[in-house]
């Protein structure tokens, strides 16, 4: 029993220096990754006193401004020291060695030994604080969710992955981007509509908002009547079509649109190869009212003067289609959409 008790009890002795070495690492460490500005301050060696002036200014490293309230702590203080409004500061300290802090939200503190045996000045600089944050990426759907999801035959893209997709003479369309995708081929050249899973253009069902669009096309097919600019995604559904999408029985294609600026008016407007556009929004009670509307007009004409054949030299081709959106927020649960699409085609 004796030597057990001896035993351990050298093992206690060992971790206790051991945790004492750590310790003692770890302060070091400490001291060695902040950087302690020393400054030794000397007055007239006649005319000791007790008690000396410290003053000085704190400015912006990057700037040069004067900082207004910053923290000045000096050990042994209870009391806080702060620059005024222009950057001054003023303190009261004993004979000897002093360790000051200078600190500023934002910015990254700067560290001084000051040995004080006379009335002196300590200037600083504060540099800003580099803040490293992790970076997430919030999803409204899973990114493999074609791959989880057991059901088929549905396709969804929003106006991120449309941009991504080269468009017919600069316009994004979701009717072209359609055709890339299997089992969507188009009608033919000069007529509007698509053919999904062989079915007839009359058996597909094309809804905005989940509202039936009738004249979905311009130009005999060329392009859809949807403003890339106000659309938000699309679901395209070729297989399982929902019962609430009854009335097709080839596919069913809902393109959703975007809503207006809640916080900021924005006002855009291009001239294309195709088309001329302008779009409108913001918000008409912030936080609560938005509105949104885009034009696209037509200017297509100039490309049908540049062919050989007279007869399509001759042609005129005019379209135009207007969306007008309105969004009220009753509360986090509730709100009312108001949507508009008025399209003309002439040939």
């Amino acid at each position: 029993m004796l030597f057990e008790f001896q035993h351990s009890h050298k093992i206690r002795i060992y971790f206790l220096i051991a945790f004492g070495i750590l310790l003692t690492i770890g302060h070091l460490n400490a001291h060695a990754q902040t950087e302690i500005t020393t400054v030794k301050i000397q007055g007239d060696p006649e005319r000791k006193k007790a008690k000396y002036v410290l003053t000085g200014k704190v400015t912006d490293k990057l700037t040069g401004e004067l900082i207004s309230g910053a923290a000045v702590h000096v050990d042994g203080f209870f009391t806080g020291i702060n620059t005024d409004s222009y950057g001054m500061y003023l303190a009261y300290l004993d004979s000897g060695r002093h360790r000051i802090v200078f600190r500023e939200f934002g910015k990254k503190a700067q560290y001084f030994i000051v040995e004080l045996y006379g009335d002196g000045i300590v200037d600083t600089e504060l540099d800003n604080l580099s803040f490293e944050l992790e970076t997430f990426i919030v999803r409204e759907e899973e990114k493999d969710r074609n791959i989880k999801n057991p059901i088929t035959g549905i396709v969804k893209m929003n106006i991120e992955d449309i941009n991504l997709i080269p468009a017919l003479m600069g316009e994004p369309d979701v009717f072209n981007i359609l055709q890339t995708i299997p089992g969507v081929t188009s009608v033919g050249e000069g007529s509007s509509g698509l053919n999904i899973r062989g079915g007839q253009a009359d058996q597909n069902l094309i809804l905005m908002n989940e509202a039936i669009v009738l004249s979905n096309s311009h130009a005999l097919g060329f392009l859809s009547a949807f403003n890339g600019d106000v659309v938000r995604n699309f679901t395209l559904y070729k297989g399982t079509v929902p019962s609430n999408f009854g009335g097709r029985s080839a596919a069913a294609l809902n393109i959703e649109m975007r809503k207006g600026d809640f916080e900021k008016w924005d006002f855009t407007g291009s001239l294309g190869t195709a088309v001329s556009k302008i779009l409108i929004e913001g918000p008409i009670l912030p936080e609560k009212t938005s509105l949104i509307a885009g034009l696209r007009k037509s200017n297509s004409n100039w490309m049908l003067q540049k062919v050989d054949e007279p007869d399509v030299r001759n042609s005129n081709i005019k379209f135009h289609d207007i969306y007008l959106g309105l969004n009220h927020k009753f509360s986090q649960k509730h709100s009312l959409d108001f949507s508009l699409l008025n399209t003309g085609d002439y040939f």
